[in-house]
């Protein structure tokens, strides 16, 4: 098949990022033991921006590779405006490469959706959740909170720019005073991280493989920025986590995991699964002592650094090396 030279160069992209990406993500997996075993170790702070950083490694990685050494030497020797004739490995590798952004975007798309509905039903239905003796909530825990009328309970973190904590009335009315206070702290926890952000970019990550869907640093993430807020919310009182972790029964049960939102809210008690597990870490005082301290290890910098380095060292004097793999890779 023939290409021409703006939509070969567009292929070439697709292409060799898919075939480094997913080189990148297989060695990814092979080393997630070792990297989850780390984070155990580790703050859940500390543990949630872990394993976040080595889930954004491959994309990254492959953006640089790609974009920062494989383009431009490839547009600087082949010669310009020229159509070509591609092997069929080539364009099979760009077509993947294609989908698997294709499929990224529309998971972003629902989830954008979804976001957009609950924002609709914000200015339709909700109002600001104030402060006052009714509730028991002071100025700060009420800021910048919306209430919606639905019978399902949830209290969630949605949106990007500027995420708000929206609570259903059903909530409302089975949460009390304190535990309303505690549920609140924990979602503004997560504000002040940034978690929303960083859903939103799990959400995007392109997969390794088509139909291959890489959920476990996700749910990794999940948990540990979980406990993180729960950390946060409770602020070292006994009876605050008490509190959270009446809160975080009330609204999980009987409900569905997911809740009726989508995948760029945080939620209360969106997983299901780890629900029992931060109850049991709460009342345990596991989230009001201090968690330990455990850092990367000091070589990490230093060497991704030296690598990198002596990655550029060879590359660029090798310039025109490279370019022969790429027209091997095209043709």
């Amino acid at each position: 098949m023939i290409l021409s030279y703006p939509v070969r160069v567009l292929c070439l992209a697709l292409a060799a990022g898919f075939l480094l990406h997913a080189v990148l993500m297989l060695l990814l997996r092979v080393a997630a033991p070792w990297l989850r075993r780390h984070a155990e170790r580790m703050a859940p702070a500390g543990a949630a921006r872990w394993v976040f950083t080595w889930r954004l490694a491959p994309l990254a990685v492959t953006a640089l590779a790609v974009g920062g050494i494989g383009l431009p030497v490839y547009l600087r020797f082949e010669p310009f405006g020229l159509a070509e004739r591609v092997n069929p490995g080539f364009l099979a590798a760009g077509a993947l490469g294609a989908f698997l952004c294709a499929v990224a975007l529309a998971r972003w798309g629902r989830a954008a959706w979804a976001l957009r509905r609950l924002a609709g039903e914000c200015r339709r239905g909700g109002s600001p959740l104030a402060a006052g003796a009714d509730n028991g909530l002071g100025a700060e825990a009420s800021a910048g909170a919306w209430a919606v009328r639905s019978a399902a309970p949830f209290v969630v973190l949605a949106g990007l720019r500027r995420p708000r904590v929206v609570i259903s009335t059903a909530a409302l009315q089975r949460l009390t005073p304190a535990q309303l206070d505690m549920a609140l702290r924990h979602e503004q926890a997560h504000r002040s991280a940034g978690d929303s952000w960083r859903r939103w970019l799990f959400l995007v990550l392109p997969d390794a493989l088509p139909g291959v869907h890489w959920r476990g640093p996700e749910r990794l993430w999940t948990r540990y920025s979980e406990w993180a807020a729960d950390q946060t919310a409770v602020a070292g009182q006994p009876w605050r986590a008490v509190h959270l972790a009446e809160a975080l029964v009330a609204v999980g049960r009987g409900t569905s995991p997911q809740a009726p939102l989508g995948a760029m809210v945080t939620g209360l008690a969106n997983d299901g699964a780890e629900l029992a597990d931060r109850v049991d870490r709460l009342l345990a005082g596991q989230a009001v002592a201090a968690a330990p301290h455990c850092p990367l290890p000091r070589w990490i910098w230093p060497a991704a650094g030296a690598l990198l380095t002596a990655a550029a060292v060879y590359v660029l004097p090798h310039a025109t090396a490279l370019y022969p793999l790429l027209e091997r890779l095209v043709r």
